[in-house]
C-alpha cells in the first residue's frame, strides 16, 4: 500500500509541477504577446505621424546675406492721381475756371461734351512727356514706358499710371544720388482733387508684378509733391518659398500672380450677365480681349464701373483663388529722406541701392524624403528587433516546454 501511495503522491506532484510550468509559460506568453502587439501599434502610430508631417510639408526658414554687385532693375510706377493735362483741356476750349467745383471736372466736362466719363478722361489725360522732365537717361538704358488707365472705387474717378521697366541691372553700393533720378513736371498738371499741392504717387516693385487697383498689389507708396526733392535708399530682399499644398507657388519665372488675378477678375466681369457693357480702356492691356458686350455709353457706364468693378469685386476675386504666386520674389525695403526745395515747379525722386549686401529668406523643407525613409527605417528596426526577441523567447519557451513534456512522458 505504501508503494502505491508514494507513486500517487509523485504523480500528483508531477501534475502540479506541469500545471505550474504551463501556467508560468502562459503568463509569459501573454506578456510577450502584449509587448509585440503594443510595439507594433506604437510603430504604426509613429510611422503614420511621420508620414502625416511629411505630407503637410513642414519648412524651416534660412536667412542668408550675400554681396551682390548688381541686382535686376525694379519697375517704377508713377500715378499722378486725379490729375489731367492743362494743354489738352485747353484744346477742348475748357479751363478750370469753367467749373464751379474742381472735383467735378471729369463728370461735368463729359456731360458738356455728351461723352461717357471714360472717353472724356482719355481726351484730357496726361501724356508721359507732359509729366516727365526728360526720358533720355532711361532710354539709353533700354528702358520702356507703358501707360494704363485705372478707376478708383474709393472716389469714383479715373486716373493714369506710367510704368518704367529697365532690362539693365542696377549697381549696388555707394554712388551718387543722381545715378537714378526721375524729375516730374507739375506745370502742365491740373489736379482737381489735390489743388493746393499737386502730387504723384510712386511705387517701386518687381517688373513681373505690375501695379494694380486690385487689393493684390502691395508695394510701398511714395508720395512726390510739387517743389520737393525726395531721396530714398532701397534694400532688396529675395524671398524663396517652397511649393506646398497650404501655400502653392510656381517656379515659372515668367509667371505673374497679379496678371493672373487681373485676367481672371476682368474675365468674370465680362461673363457676368448683370454687367451690360464694358469700359475698354480699363481692361489689362497685355491681353487681347474679345467680348460681345458693347462699349459703355453715357447712360449705362455705371453698369461696368459700379456693378462690375465695385459691387461684385469680392465675388469676382473669390473665383480667382487658383492663381499662384511665384516661389521666388523680391521685396524692397525703402528708407526715405525728404529734402524740400523751393520754386522749381517740379518734383524729384532720386533712389539708389547703398548696400551690396542682399538678404535672402530661403524656405527649405524641414524633412526630406530620405530623412523620412531613414526615420521610418529606424522605428521599424527598433520595433522589429523587440518583436523578434520576444518571438524568439516564445519559440524557445514553447520548445523547452514541449521537450520537457515529451521527455517526462517517455521516461515514465
Amino acid at each position: 500500500m505504501s508503494r502505491h501511495g508514494d507513486l500517487a503522491k509523485a504523480g500528483r506532484r508531477e501534475l502540479e509541477e506541469q500545471r505550474r510550468c504551463v501556467g508560468s509559460w502562459g503568463v509569459r506568453t501573454i506578456i510577450r504577446t502584449a509587448i509585440i502587439i503594443s510595439t507594433t501599434a506604437l510603430a504604426i502610430v509613429q510611422v503614420q505621424s511621420l508620414v502625416s508631417d511629411y505630407m503637410s510639408f513642414p519648412t524651416n526658414t534660412l536667412y542668408l546675406v550675400e554681396e551682390k554687385s548688381s541686382i535686376p532693375s525694379p519697375a517704377i510706377t508713377i500715378c499722378p492721381k486725379y490729375s489731367i493735362s492743362r494743354s489738352r483741356m485747353a484744346a477742348l476750349n475748357l479751363t478750370e475756371s469753367d467749373f464751379s467745383d474742381k472735383a467735378a471736372i471729369i463728370g461735368e466736362g463729359a456731360s458738356r461734351l455728351g461723352l461717357p466719363q471714360a472717353e472724356f478722361f482719355d481726351l484730357v489725360r496726361l501724356e508721359l512727356l507732359q509729366l516727365l522732365h526728360t526720358t533720355y537717361y532711361w532710354n539709353d538704358l533700354g528702358g520702356k514706358w507703358s501707360q494704363r488707365t485705372f478707376y478708383s472705387w474709393d472716389v469714383s474717378e479715373f486716373y493714369e499710371c506710367f510704368t518704367l521697366t529697365v532690362p539693365v541691372p542696377r549697381n549696388t553700393g555707394p554712388g551718387g544720388c543722381n545715378e537714378n533720378c526721375i524729375i516730374l513736371e507739375f506745370k502742365n498738371l491740373l489736379s482737381y482733387r489735390n489743388r493746393d499741392r499737386p502730387n504723384a504717387e510712386v511705387y517701386i516693385h518687381e517688373a513681373e508684378e505690375p501695379y494694380s487697383e486690385l487689393p493684390v498689389f502691395g508695394a510701398v507708396q511714395i508720395l512726390i509733391h510739387n517743389d520737393s526733392t525726395t531721396e530714398i535708399f532701397l534694400t532688396p530682399e529675395l524671398m524663396e518659398f517652397q511649393d506646398k499644398s497650404s501655400a502653392p507657388c510656381t517656379r515659372d519665372s515668367n509667371h505673374s500672380y497679379i496678371k493672373c488675378v487681373e485676367e481672371c477678375f476682368f474675365g468674370e466681369a465680362l461673363l457676368d450677365p448683370d454687367v451690360e457693357c464694358v469700359v475698354t480702356i480699363l481692361l489689362p492691356p497685355w491681353k487681347n480681349w474679345t467680348t460681345e458686350k458693347p462699349e459703355c455709353g453715357t447712360e449705362n457706364q455705371w453698369s461696368f464701373l459700379e456693378m462690375g468693378l465695385y459691387e461684385k469685386r469680392d465675388e469676382y476675386l473669390g473665383k480667382c483663388g487658383g492663381c499662384k504666386k511665384r516661389c521666388t520674389a523680391t521685396e524692397y525695403a525703402i528708407v526715405g529722406k525728404p529734402t524740400p526745395s523751393c520754386g522749381t515747379n517740379s518734383g524729384s525722386l532720386m533712389f539708389s541701392f547703398p548696400s551690396k549686401k542682399v538678404g535672402t529668406f530661403q524656405e527649405q523643407p524641414a524633412m526630406s524624403l530620405l530623412a523620412l525613409l531613414s526615420n521610418i527605417g529606424g522605428i521599424l528596426g527598433l520595433c522589429l528587433g523587440i518583436s523578434l526577441l520576444n518571438i524568439y523567447d516564445l519559440f524557445e519557451d514553447a520548445s523547452i516546454a514541449l521537450y520537457n513534456r515529451v521527455s517526462k512522458k517517455y521516461s515514465t
